[in-house]
């Protein structure tokens, strides 16, 4: 038996659902709001809905009644915590587009950001 995650959030368009699940990052999309409602009330066969059923089960929608979520949630809190790879994030130029008054890096866009030797020197 299924059940829907604890980690959805569903906001509902007219017909249309968007399902977004906390826990794996993923967003879903249905078209049918109804058969959403019905699938995750237990009222529809999934045998008829295969295809969408195992599409939620996949995407961490659904989730098999017997797991336990919260568990599984501080297991990957501290898979991130203590995993040993070091990320690397290089960032050539600070030229961002968006330009927040509470930005603290304004000076370094108003400036026209890195030289572009530095930015040669960085790459190579």
């Amino acid at each position: 038996m299924y059940k829907s995650s604890i980690f959805n959030v569903i906001e509902y368009f007219d017909d249309v659902a968007m399902i977004y699940n906390s826990l794996y990052g993923r967003v879903f999309r249905i078209n049918n709001a109804k058969e959403l409602k019905d699938l995750l009330n237990g009222e529809i066969n999934t045998e008829l809905h295969n295809a969408l059923f195992h599409q939620l089960v996949e995407d961490g929608i659904l989730v098999d009644e017997k797991i336990d979520e919260k568990a599984l949630s501080a297991m990957k809190f501290y898979d991130n915590i203590y995993n040993p790879t070091l990320n690397l994030v290089l960032l050539p130029t600070e030229q961002c587009n968006f330009r927040c008054t509470y930005c603290y890096e304004s000076d370094i866009v108003n400036n026209g950001g890195h030289e572009k030797s530095k930015q040669s020197a960085t790459i190579s």
